[in-house]
């Protein structure tokens, strides 16, 4: 017959106080707060804001993000993003353009890339175009940036055949 198992010499209610705590320290990471890292609390937040067309309110999030880590990108990456979403341009222009300073060459790659996009939708074709190669010079393997580099030199030629008739 085997012996029975001991757990160790912690009583009930140190169990008790640890369970508690385990359960605490996962309700408020479930929770996105987190006691530990304000700066992706805020991030976090901001993202749930833009993603309910709150833009101003996630901005604000991003702001205090940036007030934590000043040198991250991910606070100006992620408002570019909400301000395209929102139609402001030229906000979001600056933003990503903040943004694509990143000492991160996938963020900078992904800056590019998003800031092509907005020049593509503007009808800024040569301004996508460029946009585009410095996303691919940063990250070769971006596959999203070499299809739509593919659709706006195709557009190219096309608005150079246009003004050619």
């Amino acid at each position: 017959m085997r012996e029975p198992r001991h757990r160790g010499t912690r009583t009930a209610a140190a169990r008790t106080a640890l369970h508690a705590a385990a359960l605490f320290a996962f309700a408020t990471y479930a929770g996105g707060w987190s006691f530990f890292d304000p700066f992706h609390a805020h991030v976090e937040k901001g993202n749930h804001s833009a993603k309910d067309g709150k833009t101003d309110e996630a901005l604000a999030n991003y702001d205090a993000a940036a007030s934590v880590e000043s040198k991250s990108p991910i606070p100006d990456f992620n408002g570019a993003l909400a301000l395209a979403k929102a139609g402001r341009v030229d906000e979001a222009k600056s933003a990503f353009a903040a943004a694509e300073a990143s000492a991160d060459p996938k963020i900078a790659s992904a800056a590019h890339y998003n800031h092509g996009n907005l020049l593509l939708q503007q009808k800024d074709t040569p301004g996508a175009v460029d946009q585009y190669l410095q996303s691919l010079d940063l990250d070769p393997s971006n596959q999203d940036a070499r299809r739509n580099l593919e659709i706006a030199l195709r557009r190219r030629e096309e608005e150079e055949k246009q003004k050619q008739q």
